[in-house]
């Protein structure tokens, strides 16, 4: 279940040094806790990345660097 439930997942963006990381559900609730009174912290939308997503390895580095900022920029 914690594969395919975004609250289950662990929290891993922000390269914090721990045997195990945070749930997304646990992010959440700590940053409400920090803003106080309160406060609820929700998920409105999300984007999904695939590690290695769009790789194609003959078409160079310069191609895939665009190929990145190209999928970032739709993201937005």
């Amino acid at each position: 279940m914690s594969e395919i439930v975004l609250l289950e997942q662990q929290f891993v963006v922000g390269g914090e040094d721990s045997a195990k990381p945070p749930t997304v559900a646990q992010v959440l609730q700590q940053e409400a806790a920090k803003m106080g009174n309160g406060t609820t912290v929700t998920i409105t939308a999300f984007q999904r990345f695939l590690v290695g997503e769009g790789v194609v390895t003959n078409k160079g580095a310069d191609s895939f660097a665009k190929e990145v900022a190209e999928k970032l920029a739709k993201a937005q």
